[in-house]
């Protein structure tokens, strides 16, 4: 019977950056496929809500949708899963793909 290994789980309230507080500051010596992120990220009247999975990877950082590691990152990439939820009182104008809005003042 095989194992499963849990993965682990982080939050984070920025994409890129390096410092503590963003997705891409998880040395990628440290990081194993499997392993996921939510990134809830306050951009003025409106809080962004995303998913991102670990895989083994050398697809073109692009900020958003695929997130490299600052150190080490190997062949490791963080892809984005699933839609983009936003929570806000305003429709967001935003450069994301696949975004949700859900309107909290209804």
């Amino acid at each position: 019977m095989a194992l499963h290994n849990p993965s682990t789980v982080y939050i984070f309230s920025d994409f890129t950056g390096g410092t503590a507080e963003d997705l891409d500051s998880v040395n990628g010596s440290l990081l194993t496929a499997g392993d996921s992120a939510f990134v809830y990220k306050d951009v003025g009247n409106y809080v962004c809500d995303i998913k991102y999975v670990v895989q083994d990877s050398s697809a073109t950082a692009d900020g958003i949708t695929v997130i490299e590691p600052a150190t080490n990152p190997g062949t490791k990439r963080w892809h984005q899963t699933g839609a983009m939820v936003v929570t806000g009182e305003d429709e967001p104008t935003s450069p994301f793909t696949g975004l949700v809005w859900i309107n909290s003042s209804e």
